[in-house]
């Protein structure tokens, strides 16, 4: 994965945010949409979005780039390399 901050000054703080980390969880239960996962926080479908691409950039995943069904397993496979997510059984099949 490419890192996001790489030739920046002054680098962004990569650790997820509480919220954005709840997001990465419900897309890794399976949640495919903004408004499925704003929902389920309590939040709008575009505050859901921002929190989602925030998220995407601090894994270094470029959310516009690609499709959800790509770049949602990516940011799963991607969480669970860097400590944020356990990788469980149903997540093999999510990722491939």
């Amino acid at each position: 994965f490419p890192d996001p901050d790489a030739g920046r000054s002054g680098a962004r703080e990569k650790k997820l945010s509480p919220r954005q980390l709840d997001a990465l969880r419900l897309i890794q239960d399976g949640a495919m949409s903004g408004t499925e996962i704003g929902a389920k926080l309590g939040i709008g479908s575009a505050g859901a979005r921002k929190l989602i691409n925030g998220m995407m950039k601090k894994l270094g995943i470029d959310s516009i780039t690609y499709a959800k069904p790509v770049s949602f397993p990516m940011a799963v496979r991607r969480g669970i390399e860097l400590g944020y997510l356990e990788e469980r059984p149903d997540t093999e099949q999510q990722t491939l």
